[in-house]
């Protein structure tokens, strides 16, 4: 419902007071209305022009008289309107100069207009959604009507500056260079608690999707859960996509993570004699309420029910910037298969299947600019050769076309153990390397490691925590062997 109508005579008041004020005060006040109003925002073409040209005018830094006004006719190519209108045009300048207008009421008009506008805008845009719902079969998911609703809202959030037609990309590049000559180095990317697995992925940027494949029971999940509640603790909006685990399951998981309570004694509950435990579990508790972490079961779910929750998420809890992505965020999906009702598709074969539900991740995840971490199952051939090779996963062209980064998780043999404990204690005093290993399978924008090297990881199970230890061309670098000595250097009966 609309709260307050305005006259045609009034808009165009209020027209004549914006236009007035940004030709009397410049800066200033375009900056203040800049994220307000558009040329779409005003009432009548002749008020489009005059906006146009006193902002041209005043983004180049100069005062706004009929000189200037001429100069700027010229360069934004309208001088064929100006020259037809050229007394009228002088007349409203000189008005639009003598105005008394405050830059509250000013700006206070600016809203108003734009109000006006969007009001209008959403009411047509209301009426098309209502009909394409009503267009829709009985059956059909609330997530697909939510989604409807969410890709109406997201269109239309806020007035910004749109690029229209093509550009060079050139265009810009004088500020690209300012920004990077003047600017702090940082570490590129959202920061999810390993900057190891951050390097070898070339940072988690926004748009990119990073997989751990690894085989069952490994500890994927857990490796997931981590990287998604570090992710919260450092302030970044996180999804949690669940394919398994119920919620009183992933609490338990989350709580022993967080508080670094003994998992199986949250399961049996053993923790009301244990005053250490129990203050460990309200610490973890507190956390858990202030971190940005969502979580939300999908077992069941078609890709397209829950891309619509995550587009959901998007909308209620993170946010758009001005140029319509969503604002830093990390969605984990534990894990890629394929689910929810395929009946309609029995035709296809399971390849072609998971290259359609890759294809709707890939979307999604471009459309809105999201980071996301998912998994994927290594078959046993991987186990058996011991082989780090994308044709040990199931669906590998899909995942391979579909990932920035894949990643190979697995646990250290004994050999491998051994070795890196001694080469690790040589390195810098510690006797423990870890009991995994994660290495480079798909790299797209980040420094390709050598095939033997990895990151040595450390898991424990019993508090659901993933540790990085060190990598292993770094910490085996230190343990090169001395160069031998000549015959005449160990033997001292040897004459010199």
């Amino acid at each position: 419902m609309i709260e307050k109508k305005f006259s045609e005579p009034n808009l165009r008041e209020m027209q004549f007071n914006v236009i007035s004020a940004l030709a009397q005060r410049g800066g200033v006040f375009l900056h203040q209305i800049r994220t307000i109003i558009n040329d779409d925002c005003l009432v009548n073409d002749t008020g489009v022009f005059y906006f146009n040209v006193i902002k041209n005018i005043i983004e180049a830094g100069r005062d706004v008289d009929t000189v200037q006004f001429e100069n700027s006719v010229y360069e934004l190519g309208l001088e064929q309107y100006y020259s037809q209108n050229k007394d009228k045009i002088g007349n409203n300048l000189a008005k639009i100069l003598a105005r008394k207008i405050s830059q509250a009421n000013a700006l206070s008009d600016a809203k108003n207009l734009a109000r006006r506008y969007f009001l209008n805008k959403t009411i047509i845009g209301l009426e098309e959604v209502l009909k394409t719902i009503k267009d829709l079969p009985e059956n059909t998911p609330t997530t697909d009507t939510e989604a409807k609703i969410i890709d109406f809202v997201r269109s239309n959030e806020a007035v910004r500056e749109t690029e229209d037609g093509l550009k060079k990309l050139s265009d810009g590049i004088d500020d690209y260079l300012y920004d990077l000559l003047n600017s702090e180095e940082i570490a590129p990317g959202l920061k999810i608690g390993y900057p190891i697995i951050e390097q070898m992925c070339g940072g988690i940027l926004p748009g990119t999707i990073h997989l751990i494949a690894a085989r069952m029971k490994i500890g994927k999940s857990a490796l997931l859960l981590n990287i998604a509640l570090n992710a919260a603790k450092n302030g970044i909006h996180t999804l949690f996509l669940d394919m398994e685990m119920n919620r009183r399951q992933i609490t338990h998981r989350a709580i022993s993570n967080l508080g670094q309570v003994n998992l199986n004694t949250l399961k049996s509950k053993q923790v009301r004699g244990d005053p250490a435990a129990q203050d460990a579990l309200h610490s973890a508790a507190e956390e858990l309420k202030k971190i940005p972490f969502t979580w939300h079961k999908i077992s069941g779910m078609s890709v397209d029910q829950y891309l619509a929750l995550a587009r959901k998420w998007v909308a209620t809890e993170v946010g758009f910037t001005p140029e319509n992505k969503a604002k830093p965020c990390l969605i984990v999906l534990d894990y890629m298969k394929l689910s929810g009702d395929v009946g309609s598709t029995l035709s296809k074969r399971d390849h072609e299947l998971l290259t359609i539900m890759t294809n709707k991740i890939v979307d999604f995840v471009n459309q809105y600019e999201v980071s996301m971490f998912s998994a994927v199952q290594l078959n046993r051939d991987a186990e058996k050769t011991k082989v780090s090779s994308t044709a040990n996963i199931g669906g590998s062209d899909c995942f391979g076309r579909l990932a920035d980064t894949i990643l190979e998780y697995r646990r250290k043999t004994p050999s491998e153990i051994q070795h890196d404990n001694t080469d690790l204690k040589d390195y810098d005093g510690r006797n423990y390397c870890g009991n995994s290993i994660i290495s480079q399978l798909v790299v797209r924008d980040a420094e390709t490691w050598d095939s033997d090297d990895y990151l040595a990881l450390d898991f424990d199970g019993s508090h659901m925590t993933c540790r990085e230890i060190e990598r292993k061309k770094v910490f085996r670098k230190q343990t090169t062997s001395k160069p031998r000595k000549s015959r005449a250097e160990r033997d001292d009966t040897v004459p010199t």
